[in-house]
């Protein structure tokens, strides 16, 4: 690697990150796989565990639950005012 493609990767900003629900299913697996395809880094919701392969083969990291699930674990400023 060159000293001026050493510097670009450097320069780089590190991959945006999006949650998108409904990872499993014909809109929310499209949605997540053009978002992988754009370079983010993808968290995929979804309600079922048999599910984790087809999204972890698309680079979608599985997120297994569910949206009106208790998030009191979640802790930040932006969350608990």
């Amino acid at each position: 690697m060159s000293y001026a493609q050493a510097t670009i990767a450097l320069a780089r900003p590190p991959p945006k990150t999006v949650l998108v629900t409904g990872a499993n299913g014909f809109i929310g697996y499209a949605v997540s796989r053009a978002f992988v395809r754009a370079g983010w880094c993808v968290y995929g919701l979804t309600r079922r565990a048999d599910t984790v392969d087809s999204l972890l083969a698309e680079e979608i990291t599985p997120v297994i639950g569910s949206i009106s699930a208790d998030l009191s674990f979640v802790d930040g400023p932006a969350l608990s005012e």
